[in-house]
C-alpha cells in the first residue's frame, strides 16, 4: 500500500467518523484561535493532533495522543478505530492489535461504518480475500447511502477481493 492510499484512507474514515460524530468543535464566524476549554473540546483537539501525526507518519506519537484523548472520554469507539488504523499503518503492522482495536470500536458503536471498514480490510491486507468479500459486501449491503466515492472504494475492494479468489465471472 501506497503512503497516499494510506492518507486516503484516513481521510475518507475520518470522514465517516466525523458524520457520526463530529471531530471538531463548532464556532461562530470571526471568534479567534483559543485553547480548548471543555473536555470534549480538548478531546477533539487531540483527535486532530492525532490526525496531522498520522498523516507525518509519526505513530508512536499519534498512540500517545490517543492515550490522551481516550483518557477525557474512555467510551469513544474513535479511539479505537483510528489506533486500529495505526497498528494497520505499513510502517506498524501488529493486525492482532489491530483487529483487537477494530473489533472494540465495532462493539462501542455496532452501526458504525468505520470499523466495519477497517475490519474487512484487515481481512483485505492479510489476503484474506473470501472474508474481506464478505465484509466489504456487508458494508455495502447494510449502508447503501454510504458516500459515492466511499461506495466505489468498498466496490472496488470486493472485486479485487473476488478477483483474487478466482471469481473472475461474478467480478
Amino acid at each position: 500500500m501506497t503512503a497516499r492510499y494510506l492518507r486516503f484512507l484516513l481521510a475518507g474514515l475520518l470522514f465517516l467518523s466525523a458524520n457520526e460524530r463530529p471531530l471538531t468543535a463548532q464556532t461562530s464566524p470571526g471568534a479567534t484561535d483559543s485553547k480548548p476549554e471543555t473536555p470534549a473540546e480538548k478531546f477533539n483537539a487531540l483527535l486532530q493532533e492525532v490526525q496531522t501525526l498520522q498523516m507525518r507518519k509519526r505513530y508512536l506519537d499519534a498512540l500517545s495522543k490517543l492515550e490522551e484523548a481516550e483518557k477525557l472520554d474512555p467510551g469513544n469507539a474513535q479511539v479505537h478505530n483510528i489506533r486500529g488504523a495505526i497498528y494497520l499503518s505499513s510502517q506498524v503492522r501488529d493486525f492482532d492489535k489491530a483487529r483487537a482495536e477494530f473489533v472494540k470500536a465495532r462493539e462501542m458503536e455496532p452501526g458504525a461504518v468505520p470499523p466495519r471498514f477497517n475490519l474487512a480490510e484487515e481481512d483485505y491486507v492479510q489476503g484474506r480475500f473470501a472474508e474481506g468479500e464478505k465484509g466489504f459486501a456487508d458494508l455495502l449491503e447494510r449502508f447503501p447511502k454510504l458516500p459515492l466515492p466511499v461506495r466505489h472504494m468498498v466496490t472496488f475492494k470486493k472485486i479485487v477481493c473476488m478477483v483474487k479468489q478466482d471469481k473472475l465471472n461474478e467480478a
